[in-house]
């Protein structure tokens, strides 16, 4: 698996001082912390070595000009406008292509890049240009997360798909959920139970979401399997209650009257995996867990069996009643 062209880290700090679309990405690329992928930096010889060079190759390729007088490596030229030019390697045993140097066309000049670049490789070789272990270990990080978000929309959609298949009516739906690399080996099983019914004509809707896990060796994926089928139907966080199940993590809510037909719009909408709104009221919950789950970003149970992510100042909101209910008893 490649992405589309491009540049190695030496050639976006030393190559590229101007031109760029963006300031923030012209910064970020100086300081070595793109927090996106490389092929989709703001600058015109960035885009045009990717757009060059795809990932998926067509059966037919473009004719190519390579560099003359260097062979060992071949190196591609790229081209964009009047001003801007790149020298372009392919990796024969993947063939992810890297802009691996850029500079200005001036013809006649010997300050051309061209020029320039082929003076520098017959002088110190082409090593110093290819990219590095550290491009390498950047690249393969870019696919891995390109691939857990692929797996995680896909899962979104079937979540949704199985919710919504049972929306008007009863049903449960079981999916398997394979692990997103190693694609023959099951890790969970997401089961999506929906219960409908019509009390004096108002919509009572319930549904409920239970993940097991399969694969142990797996159980972070596994737990963000969960905040994805859960984000899936409904993004409100403290929606959401977990019923105690042991060994299989289960959450329900219910839904009424206008609120049905909501969260259905809402799950035909474009929405980014695993990411929840914020709660809008103040919980209680064991004080032993909360300090840690700050830190670690990781959902607690209140009282009343809310699930949600200790990450506001509560001060400001107002408090459930039913934790406040059940706090209250304890302390009688």
């Amino acid at each position: 698996m490649n992405s589309d062209g491009r540049p190695t880290l030496r050639c976006l700090k030393d190559d590229l001082p101007n031109d760029w679309e963006s300031a923030s990405d012209n910064a970020a690329a100086q300081q070595s912390r793109v927090d996106k992928p490389l092929p989709e930096l703001g600058h015109p010889i960035i885009r045009k070595a990717a757009a060059d060079f795809p990932a998926e190759r067509a059966v037919v390729q473009p004719a190519r000009e390579s560099i003359s007088g260097l062979s060992d490596p071949v190196w591609w030229k790229v081209k964009i406008g009047g001003r801007w030019r790149g020298a372009v390697w392919e990796d024969p045993e993947t063939g992810q292509g890297w802009l691996c140097a850029a500079g200005y066309r001036r013809e006649r000049e010997a300050s051309d890049f061209y020029k320039g670049f082929m003076a520098a490789v017959a002088a110190k070789g082409p090593d110093i240009f290819l990219p590095t272990d550290e491009d390498r270990a950047l690249l393969k990080r870019e696919l891995q997360t390109h691939t857990l978000d692929e797996w995680s929309l896909s899962l979104q959609e079937l979540v949704r798909s199985a919710a919504l298949t049972h929306w008007e009516s009863f049903g449960e739906a079981q999916i398997d959920v394979m692990h997103p690399i190693a694609t023959e080996k099951e890790i969970a099983l997401v089961t999506v139970t929906v219960d409908r019914e019509t009390i004096d004509d108002e919509v009572l809707l319930e549904i409920l979401i239970s993940i097991e896990c399969v694969d142990y060796a797996h159980l972070p994926l596994v737990q963000w399997a969960e905040l994805v089928a859960l984000s899936a139907v409904d993004r409100r966080e403290q929606r959401w209650r977990s019923l105690p199940i042991a060994g299989v993590p289960t959450h329900s809510q219910v839904l009424e009257g206008m609120d049905v037909d909501a969260v259905a719009y809402s799950m035909s909408q474009e929405a980014i995996p695993g990411l929840f709104e914020l709660g809008d009221t103040a919980h209680f919950a064991h004080t032993g867990r909360l300090v840690e789950s700050i830190i670690e970003g990781e959902g607690v149970k209140s009282l009343c069996g809310a699930f949600f992510v200790p990450r506001q100042d509560h001060q400001d909101l107002p408090k459930c009643p039913h934790c406040t209910a059940i706090h209250n008893a304890m302390s009688d």
